[in-house]
């Protein structure tokens, strides 16, 4: 299991290539590229060149932290097609800052507008047919979150639309703090290798149950979990919280922030 941190709290404090180290120093062996500035902005064009790349990947390698995944926010499922058009760009831009970065896993939102869900969900579609070969040809796993305000927000909503894409290289994340669109716990329409993901978590093939009361019950410090790994060489189960480091495997990948 990868226990990494979200940096996004220290960003206005910290340089990009002062982060690996704060991490490291805040006892943590994995970070989340999330939206940066200078790296992988909100909304907008990649503005890492490949040089600023490289002294990322090398900050990390000096700290002895590992990079469990890179989130880019884009507005690929936005109704407005130039808006569209422009995010499919900038996520070519992200899949290769990914890969040059030596990571298989990208973390991001279905964006579009949900007064607007047709035309969003046109708009998502459309997108995946551009991205798709590149994202399978790279060996990029992406997990979406249904995050609320986007197109879609109901999580069995996300599997199906997900699913409905048919690629094993697409998943899910579960946001514990977006639980209540949710639902309490879904049923587990979609079958190993689909991936799922819960309480910032993600990575195939595991499907999460969370505690019944968690979709009722406010943002908690600690939030508790049971991992069932479903993947065909049998059933494992793990229990934690996302206020610890936590040991390290492949398994999982919980992202949490101070």
């Amino acid at each position: 299991m990868k226990v990494a941190l979200d940096p996004t709290p220290f960003h206005h404090d910290y340089s990009l290539l002062e982060l690996p180290r704060v991490v490291a120093d805040l006892g943590y062996e994995y970070l989340q590229l999330t939206p940066h500035v200078d790296m992988i902005p909100f909304f907008n064009h990649p503005k890492a060149d490949d040089a600023l790349v490289t002294e990322f990947r090398k900050a990390c390698a000096s700290a002895g932290v590992g990079i469990a995944s890179v989130l880019p926010v884009l507005r690929w499922s936005g109704p407005d097609e130039d808006a569209r058009e422009a995010a499919v760009r900038y996520w070519k831009r992200a899949i290769q800052i990914t890969v040059d970065l030596g990571v298989n896993v990208m973390n991001t939102e279905f964006s579009g507008r949900p007064e607007k869900a047709e035309e969003s969900e046109r708009a998502f579609y459309r997108s995946m047919e551009e991205l798709l070969p590149i994202i399978e040809r790279e060996g990029i796993d992406v997990l979406i979150d249904p995050h609320p305000d986007d197109f879609v927000e109901d999580g069995l909503a996300a599997i199906r639309t997900i699913r409905g894409v048919n690629s094993k290289n697409l998943g899910m994340v579960i946001v514990a703090c977006h639980q209540f669109h949710m639902g309490g716990d879904l049923p587990a329409i979609m079958e190993p290798p689909a991936t799922w993901s819960v309480s910032y978590m993600w990575q195939t093939p595991w499907i999460i149950t969370v505690p019944t009361d968690f979709a009722t019950s406010p943002i908690r410090q600690a939030m508790p979990f049971e991992c069932i790994n479903t993947s065909k060489s049998g059933t494992e189960t793990s229990t934690g919280t996302n206020s610890s480091a936590g040991s390290a495997n492949s398994a999982s990948t919980i992202v949490t922030t101070p």
